[in-house]
């Protein structure tokens, strides 16, 4: 279906609706004939030819107040009525020139305004927040001679300084001003004459506004010229969105929009009118000529804008032609024998319309004003405004086929099968037409698009479309986006789970806070690196259940790792009653039951440690690793010493070898350990000082000789006399008489001891030496069934050891031995060398390469290198000499002799 078709078919079902704009006669009928009305927040203000002023308050039923003028010069009668947005302040211009001012609540006859005297008052622009109060904002008032006057109104009408005049001095037919937003001191001002519509914007005032444009003349920057025009009005339109105008000239409708959003005030060639337009006026047929009746435009009795159409007044209809196109739209006749219409007026508070005539009212009732919009932008093909306009299901999916069709007829086949998805067109005509064209992107867009429109009453339609999808064309993401659309998420987790997909699960579980659910499916899946990822988020919210977990893994988790996690625990968010510290409970297994050796886990287990009031754990960790030592002692003692933990520091000191740092803290905490610290070194002379530095302190704080003395006897390393300069001066020497006796007696017996070991040694030397002498000549009678102690083989068919020990080795095995079990590789290099030099004199010798003369010099040095080579395999006996302690630390029976270990099982 075509556009042009399908709008015209649509006018013609518009027919039969109710319509937009209706004409309803009312039943008040003044009492004279009327001249003009006037109306704001509610208030209908009507002057009547007679100089009447009736006032209606539409709120109170059938409350209407009348006034009349006591004094009127000239037999003037009422020209026009100016209400302001309250409907309290009204302004009154009269056909002789002269102009009044009524505020009603002081229920007073009208004040007549001096100074305009001679100057009718032709269109008012009233301060746009409506005041309630006798006081008024600025007033702008235009007059017949072409000038803007600013006044304000209290207890009376004052005029201000600020003012402007036309230069033609042609009436004011329009005039409206309002603070340009969100400048609050810069104005606004429109102003219309019969062929000139001005705009003037500055500030920061009204008088400071006209004074700058009276410096320079008004050009075509901001003024619009209607040549031939004789008369003219101006009417605004407000709404929330936005502020229309349309100034109808004798000759054309010039309607546009007023926007100062993202404008500044201060930008020359500033231009406040946009989307501005010229129409003309709907033809009507000439009703003066009775011989030749044409349709020609006519210049209406009285106009008004509404926010989507004119209202023409002719003395016999009222007209209404759209702003959008400029068309007719409607058109309401008056009742026969009725006085014919001369004005419409507009309540700008409520939008109320009433047209009237001299001697009718007529209330123009709306409904839906906007109802047929989006017919309208459908027609220039604006498809988006259209939609925006659409008031029903069914107006949408018209619009949205014909946008697909154009779309498609253009060539833009994605965006058509994005429309296409939200028509009710029946899918396989859409997917054929897709299927014809080469690209299968359309068609995939189209389906994707399609299934979030198809209705749960089609489950069949819904499955086939989401299967076919899912295998044939969506990647996962898709998948998920488009269930997530349907709200469907266990099936959302069963397809994620599914297609191994655990994170995504993982995540609805913790977006819900069901740590549980999450640990769980952790806990199953394969991936470890998901459990790294999660871990900080689960240890936060769920410690104990999250560590439970990870014991449950043991070594398939890498523990440091897990730091990041585990630094972000709370001990208050454990479970209620659990008080156990779940980063120590989990590093302690690590440590204690995986043996793990990862420097970053014990550091940080000590840092857990140091933290704590009880030092307990922390020095146990400490020892523990003495053998083995994991952490670093220098990091260590740093940490100790931030969190005060002196003991561990003290322990450290001792491990560390800073014995003296050790005794000085611990002198401070407990003089028990300092001794223990001072008994470490192995240098006695360091022993004797860190023990001296333990007295000094006890004689310092307790300046006792008694308890000094009694310290004396926890050492041998000090004396008496060690400690005395450390005893102040004026200390008695009775004092000291006693154990200065026992130290003099000590020394003595220390002297005779000393002679007596020196006589000892000096014998034991003596007989030392006489076994040296002798043990050249020592001799060892060997047997023939005498074996090697090593192999178990006799000993005579070799060269062969023979020890005091009376052990005996044949060389070869001796040396093998050595050199598996004792010897280095240099050594071993040493003795080959010695050996080939060995056989190569021994083979000179043989061969007879050697002079006889020179034979006996080659023996000597056979014998020599057999001396070197005793010396290097056979200086000790490998069964009971000491070099067999070198050896104690490796088992007695190999592990490859498996049934002897059997047989050593208990």
């Amino acid at each position: 279906m075509l556009i042009d078709e399908f709008y015209n078919s649509e006018e013609e079902n518009e027919e039969n609706e109710i319509p937009i704009f209706d004409l309803i006669p009312q039943s008040y009928k003044p009492s004279g004939n009327i001249k003009m009305i006037a109306s704001s927040n509610r208030i209908i203000v009507m002057g009547l030819e007679d100089n009447l002023i009736l006032r209606y308050d539409q709120s109170k039923e059938l409350n209407i107040e009348t006034f009349r003028f006591t004094k009127i010069e000239n037999e003037s009668i009422i020209e026009n009525l100016f209400l302001d947005p309250s409907g309290l302040h009204l302004i009154i211009s009269c056909t002789n020139g002269q102009n009044y001012y009524h505020y009603y609540s002081q229920k007073k006859q009208p004040k007549l305004m001096n100074k305009l005297k001679t100057e009718t008052i032709t269109a008012v622009a009233w301060d746009p927040v409506p005041n309630k109060s006798a006081q008024t904002d600025s007033i702008l008032v235009g007059t017949s001679l072409g000038e803007i006057i600013e006044i304000k109104i209290n207890s009376k009408v004052s005029y201000k300084e600020s003012r402007f005049r036309f230069k033609e001095k042609k009436p004011i037919t329009g005039i409206h001003y309002n603070r340009f937003p969100p400048y609050r001191d810069f104005f606004y001002v429109l102003v219309t004459t019969a062929e000139n519509m001005n705009q003037f914007i500055g500030g920061p005032d009204l008088k400071t506004l006209f004074l700058s444009y009276e410096k320079k003349k008004l050009t075509t920057s901001n003024q619009f010229v209607e040549n031939g025009s004789t008369s003219s009005k101006l009417s605004i339109f407000n709404t929330q969105k936005k502020k229309t105008f349309a100034w109808f000239t004798s000759v054309t409708i010039y309607f546009g929009e007023l926007n100062f959003t993202g404008k500044n005030p201060k930008d020359e060639d500033l231009q406040i009118v946009e989307e501005a337009k010229v129409l003309p006026y709907p033809l009507k047929l000439n009703s003066n000529s009775k011989q030749n009746s044409s349709s020609r435009s006519l210049f209406p009795q009285d106009m008004i804008l509404t926010e989507f159409h004119f209202l023409f007044i002719y003395p016999t209809d009222l007209s209404v032609v759209s702003t959008l196109d400029g068309k007719p739209w409607e058109e309401k006749k008056i009742e026969r024998g009725t006085s014919k219409m001369i004005g419409i007026t507009q309540d700008p508070e409520t939008k109320k319309i009433i047209v009237y005539s001299k001697k009718d009212l007529y209330k123009v009732d709306v409904f839906e004003e906007d109802r047929n919009i989006w017919l309208i932008y459908l027609k220039r093909g604006d498809f988006e405004q259209a939609l925006m306009s659409s008031k029903n299901k069914e107006q949408k999916d018209h619009i949205n086929q014909l946008r697909a069709l154009h779309l498609y007829k253009n060539g833009h086949y994605h965006q058509s099968a994005s429309v296409y998805a939200k028509t009710t067109l029946p899918f396989e005509e859409i997917a054929l037409k897709f299927l014809s064209i080469p690209d299968p992107d359309p068609l995939q867009i189209y389906l994707v698009n399609k299934v979030d429109t198809i209705k749960e009453t089609d489950p069949t339609q819904a499955s086939l479309i989401t299967t076919w999808l899912v295998e044939q064309v969506l990647d996962q993401e898709t998948t998920y986006s488009r269930i997530i659309s349907h709200g469907r998420i266990p099936e959302l987790l069963f397809f994620a789970e599914a297609t191994e997909d655990y994170k995504t699960v993982v995540k609805h579980h913790i977006r819900l806070g069901n740590y549980g659910a999450a640990l769980d499916l952790l806990v199953r899946q394969k991936e470890m690196e998901l459990i790294y990822i999660y871990s900080p988020l689960l240890m936060f919210n769920s410690p104990v259940e999250t560590v439970q977990t990870w014991i449950k893994l043991k070594k398939r988790l890498l523990p440091q790792r897990l730091l990041p996690a585990i630094m972000r625990y709370s001990p208050s968010r454990n479970l209620t009653g659990i008080k156990q510290n779940q980063a120590i409970r989990y590093l302690e297994y690590c440590i204690n039951i995986l043996g793990n050796q990862d420097r970053s886990i014990h550091h940080y287990l000590l840092s857990l440690y140091a933290q704590m009031e009880n030092d307990h754990d922390l020095r146990k960790l400490l020892r523990s690793e003495g053998i083995v030592r994991v952490y670093d002692q220098k990091y260590a003692l740093r940490l100790c010493k931030k969190f005060k933990q002196d003991r561990a520091c003290v322990y450290l000191y001792g491990e560390m070898e800073l014995y003296e740092q050790a005794v000085e803290l611990a002198l401070k905490i407990d003089l028990n350990l300092a001794q223990e610290k001072a008994d470490m070194p192995d240098d006695e002379t360091l022993r004797k000082q860190l023990w001296l530095r333990i007295a000094k302190h006890v004689v310092e704080q307790v300046e006792d000789v008694p308890r000094a003395i009694e310290f004396l006897k926890q050492t041998d390393l000090i004396t008496v006399d060690d400690i005395l300069p450390f005893f102040p001066e004026n200390i008695k020497i009775n004092d000291f008489s006693t154990h200065i006796k026992s130290s003099l007696d000590t020394y003595t017996k220390e002297i005779n001891d000393l002679k007596e070991e020196m006589k000892k040694a000096t014998d034991r030397a003596f007989k030392i030496r006489q076994d040296v002498q002798e043990l050249p000549q020592r001799s060892y009678t060997l047997y023939s069934n005498q074996t090697c102690n090593l192999c178990r083989k006799p000993l005579q068919f070799t060269e062969f050891y023979v020890f005091h020990c009376e052990h005996s080795f044949h060389k070869d095995c001796l040396k093998e031995h050595m050199i598996q079990n004792y010897l280095s590789n240099f050594q071993i290099k040493s003795i080959n060398k010695i050996e080939e030099k060995i056989l190569l004199l021994q083979e000179n010798i043989k061969l007879g390469l050697t002079e006889n003369k020179h034979n006996t010099k080659a023996e000597e040095e056979i014998l020599s290198l057999k001396k070197k080579l005793r010396k290097k395999i056979a200086f000790d006996c490998v069964i009971c000499g000491e070099i067999v302690l070198k050896l104690i630390h490796r088992p007695f029976v190999h592990k490859v002799n498996e049934k002897v270990l059997d047989s050593w099982k208990i």
